[in-house]
């Protein structure tokens, strides 16, 4: 299994994958086997396959949280969101730690916003929160669960939250700061919130684009323009074009 190692390490996955398909054939219950296959095929994105070797794998050592995690990130990334919640409470429950226990309760959450189950999302994330004070994407998700239910003042305190947080990105949580006052149609201060995070943050891209349209529905179309063109520049090929677009209708 050297060899595989080393393809793997220089991530030459297709060959490692022709070795280890010949191999796990002919020695189908090889612990290590089976887990450099799940890992080489989740290395691809073949994320079906991946979770079928990580399940004979967890058959195989099924007190062992990391393979119940990775099988759990597998049925993530195909939004089976029923099996994904499945595989990471059992991560937990076996004893899951350090950073993939973070990572473990930020896609569990994730896992139930997707079930459309709120509220357990939102005991997981506080429940990781708890555990880890400065853990940013639990913190990031539960402001995004509460702007969801329409309670933006608390939103709003998460957010804050987050800004104390310094590690975090800050001009993430002041975009959405001035987006709970965006949806309380409190457009002015909206404006002025995201006037402010331009001052440190000059080409953040979703402020530009959004300031843009704040100003075109506020009918001044002078500083409109003045946005969409600025995501022009930062991003020709995707909002770029739309505000290409909307400077055109603008103009007529």
């Amino acid at each position: 299994m050297d060899n595989v190692k080393k393809l793997l390490e220089n991530r030459q996955f297709e060959a490692a994958e022709a070795i280890l398909r010949e191999f796990t054939d002919k020695n189908p219950y090889d612990g290590q086997a089976l887990y450099y296959m799940a890992y080489c095929l989740f290395s691809q994105d073949k994320f079906d396959e991946s979770a079928r070797y990580f399940i004979m794998l967890g058959d195989l050592v099924p007190d062992e949280p990391e393979v119940h995690f990775m099988t759990g990130r597998c049925f993530f990334n195909r939004n089976n969101y029923r099996e994904a919640i499945k595989y990471f409470r059992k991560a937990i429950d076996k004893g899951l730690s350090g950073n993939n226990l973070l990572k473990s309760g930020h896609l569990l959450a994730l896992a139930y916003c997707g079930s459309k189950r709120f509220n357990s999302a939102e005991k997981i994330v506080r429940r990781t929160i708890s555990k880890s004070p400065d853990y940013y994407p639990c913190h990031d998700l539960l402001g995004r669960i509460l702007i969801s239910r329409m309670d933006y003042k608390r939103a709003r305190e998460i957010y804050n939250k987050i800004l104390a947080l310094k590690s975090a990105p800050e001009e993430d949580a002041l975009f959405h700061i001035a987006f709970t006052y965006i949806i309380e149609n409190k457009i002015n201060t909206a404006i002025n919130k995201l006037e402010e995070i331009l001052i440190d943050w000059k080409d953040h891209l979703k402020t530009h684009y959004t300031l843009a349209a704040l100003y075109f529905h506020s009918d001044n179309l002078e500083k409109a323009e003045e946005h969409w063109r600025k995501c022009v520049e930062l991003d020709p090929n995707n909002l770029g074009r739309k505000a290409l677009v909307n400077i055109m209708i603008s103009e007529k």
